[in-house]
């Protein structure tokens, strides 16, 4: 047989191959491959003469997992069913930014999607990130978040969140924008231009930022006393 063939079908060495050549306990590896001050110079010379021996290469996972992180960031996108093609023009330049930020540092990202229906669950974040190990959820959507989901992550310490969302119960950190102040801006602007007749095309009704848009539709034309012409007001995703 080939010798060189037979070395790489050779089974990798293990934490518990190091521990026996060494004469360490496995617990004490650890410490060790983590830098723990409490280790003996003499443990830490067996070991490491056994891990060069081996070839032993510790998973990092393994090696996260000791000092408790991960070094992985979830984004969580909550979306409709099926995904609209508008949604994405809205939500791509905000995964871009988070994703070229994080590769400026030791966090990875990682991406799930959930669609509307399920993100109204209480289980729907403990089915989302069960048996993943992570450090952080941002959750990216544009409709209510079930609070009840929300104390999954509660109850564990696990920082979150939510952009472009809202909890139905007021949540630690939630990033949003102005849409409200934004339409009555735009409205003044065109007031200011001399139109007096105004129509509104936007997302599905329920959306967060189209509550919110609509309402500084009608709120705008009402102090400016206008007339809100209720069947120009369209949703859907954005087109007549």
């Amino acid at each position: 047989m080939d010798t060189n063939h037979h070395k790489k079908l050779k089974k990798r060495a293990t934490l518990i191959d190091v521990a026996r050549l060494s004469g360490v306990s496995t617990g004490t590896i650890s410490r060790i491959l983590n830098n723990h001050p409490s280790v003996s110079e003499e443990a830490r010379k067996k070991v490491e003469e056994a891990i060069k021996k081996l070839n032993y290469v510790p998973l990092s996972a393994a090696r996260s997992l000791a000092k408790g992180v991960s070094n992985t960031i979830m984004l969580s996108i909550i979306e409709e069913n099926p995904i609209l093609p508008s949604t994405w023009r809205y939500e791509l330049p905000v995964v871009q930014g988070i994703y070229d930020y994080l590769k400026k540092t030791p966090y990875n990202l990682q991406i799930g999607i959930g669609f509307v229906e399920e993100a109204q669950k209480s289980k729907f974040f403990e089915n989302l990130i069960k048996d993943k190990y992570i450090d952080g959820l941002l959750i990216l959507g544009s409709w209510p978040i079930n609070y009840r989901s929300l104390l999954y992550l509660e109850d564990r310490n696990i920082p979150y969140v939510l952009i472009g969302c809202k909890s139905t119960v007021p949540t630690r950190v939630e990033i949003n924008f102005d849409n409200h102040g934004a339409i009555v801006q735009v409205i003044d602007y065109l007031v200011q231009l001399g139109h007096t007749k105004f129509a509104l095309i936007g997302g599905f009704a329920d959306q967060l930022h189209m509550v919110d848009r609509a309402n500084g539709f009608r709120d705008a034309l009402i102090r400016r006393s206008l007339l809100v012409y209720e069947n120009l007001i369209k949703f859907g995703d954005y087109q007549i």
